[in-house]
């Protein structure tokens, strides 16, 4: 994010879980070039106690000393790994994101992830 100009990041949740968890694929943007930078998946989520959940709160206080806000989106799980991957590009996964906030798949989405979310956001 340091070399990117007018960054914008989404935080890619799967919308099955990988592990116990819904592991999450960040995305890195640059709104003036629109090059765009991935990491893998299974560093962050918003669920647990653990690793996951502190590297997205580290991400999340990071982004907002830099006044860049983290955007959640929901995506399939296949599509979510190969965009981790390296096998599926950017532009072609963009229009099949669901914002987070509005996905209810379930109940535990909603009161579990998205409200992670927003805690860590608050």
């Amino acid at each position: 994010m340091l070399y990117v100009e007018k960054p914008v990041v989404h935080a890619i949740v799967e919308d099955s879980p990988t592990t116990h968890y819904h592991l999450i694929t960040l995305v890195i943007e640059c709104q003036k070039t629109g090059e765009w930078f991935v990491s893998q998946k299974g560093e962050m989520a918003f669920e647990g106690g653990g690793g996951g959940i502190r590297v997205a709160q580290n991400v999340i206080e990071l982004c907002a000393e830099r006044r860049v806000k983290v955007t959640p989106w929901v995506l399939d799980v296949e599509k979510a790994e190969l965009l981790s991957s390296g096998r599926l590009l950017w532009h072609d996964v963009k229009q099949e994101l669901i914002p987070l906030l509005t996905y209810a798949k379930s109940e535990y989405f909603i009161n579990r992830i998205a409200k992670r979310y927003r805690e860590l956001t608050a």
